[in-house]
């Protein structure tokens, strides 16, 4: 499939875009895994086990003069993460970042939301909460990270 047939079947989605747990619960009833040789095409640098790990093409924002960006959702044992890519109109990689997701880590579920902004200001922030339930959550472990799309397609941390 051609990039441009593939980015056609795709949600075009007007920002502001929440990623966040909401949404990866209506992502698993709502759409389908791609298959792993086109996860590898698009995102050569994903590591992927494919006995465990599902890749879910989830939205394409609105095309740029430069890049077309598109979000994954990528789904393994413990850990669910929403990746950023953007393509330049050939289908060819710029730039690749995880902006969101869950997971499992040292006894701590972490989650990490991210809001797209139409100006390709993306405000993630990211907080822990302990699995056991004898403890509280610890306002200190909340973090944010902003990220911009460059005119290039190039994902900046700023």
């Amino acid at each position: 499939m051609q990039f441009h047939e593939f980015i056609r079947e795709l949600p075009q989605v007007d920002p502001p875009l929440v990623l966040s747990g909401e949404l990866q619960n209506q992502i698993s009833r709502d759409s389908f895994p791609l298959k792993p040789e086109v996860v590898l095409d698009l995102l050569p640098d994903l590591e992927m086990d494919e006995d465990i790990t599902e890749v879910h093409a989830i939205a394409c924002l609105e095309p740029q003069d430069e890049y077309v960006a598109l979000v994954f959702w990528k789904v393994e044992l413990m850990r669910y993460t929403f990746h950023l890519a953007t393509f330049n109109h050939k289908g060819e990689l710029i730039d690749h970042k995880i902006i969101a997701g869950t997971e499992i880590e040292n006894q701590r579920i972490v989650e990490k939301v991210a809001v797209i902004e139409d100006d390709g200001f993306i405000f993630a922030a990211r907080g822990e909460d302990f699995v056991s339930s004898n403890q509280s959550f610890d306002p200190s472990t909340s973090k944010k990270t902003n990220y911009i799309i460059r005119d290039n397609g190039e994902i900046t941390k700023i």
